[in-house]
């Protein structure tokens, strides 16, 4: 005779995680409404103009699921080991985006400055605001 199974009752951390993720959610989709907005894509909505401030709330969410994850499971890792633990996360997919992004520009003959490229090879395009605005990939200055 077949048994019924009851499924597991979700954990804390299943429940932790599905509320981090219903409100990365929500907050993602205010942000594109907000880029929507600011294109004029969408009907001017009030609500939709405050897109961009969620911006601010995903560092302080980040930060708080990184300090999470280590104050669980805390490492002995020298900062340099740490810092190339994050930048081999980030860097592969970032460094061919960026790529791509300056060949695109070559061919349309719009390729940045030297200073410009040397700034975004290194994450350091932020570093300087001048030259975020004129970067291949503006929208990764968060990565500064």
């Amino acid at each position: 005779s077949a048994r019924a199974t009851k499924a597991p009752a979700p954990s804390a951390a299943d429940s932790e995680r599905f509320a981090f993720g219903f409100a990365r959610c929500l907050a993602a989709l205010h942000v594109v409404l907000g880029h929507l907005y600011a294109k004029q894509a969408i009907p001017s909505v009030y609500f939709c103009s405050w897109g961009f401030t969620w911006v601010p709330w995903f560092f302080l969410l980040s930060g708080f699921i990184l300090f999470s994850a280590e104050a669980r499971a805390p490492k002995a890792e020298p900062v340099a080991a740490y810092v190339a633990r994050r930048l081999a996360s980030v860097y592969p997919l970032y460094g061919a985006s960026l790529l791509a992004a300056f060949t695109i520009a070559k061919l349309r003959g719009a390729a940045p400055g030297a200073t410009e490229l040397v700034l975004q090879s290194w994450l350091a395009q932020a570093w300087f605001p001048a030259f975020t605005e004129r970067a291949l990939q503006m929208q990764c200055w968060f990565l500064s």
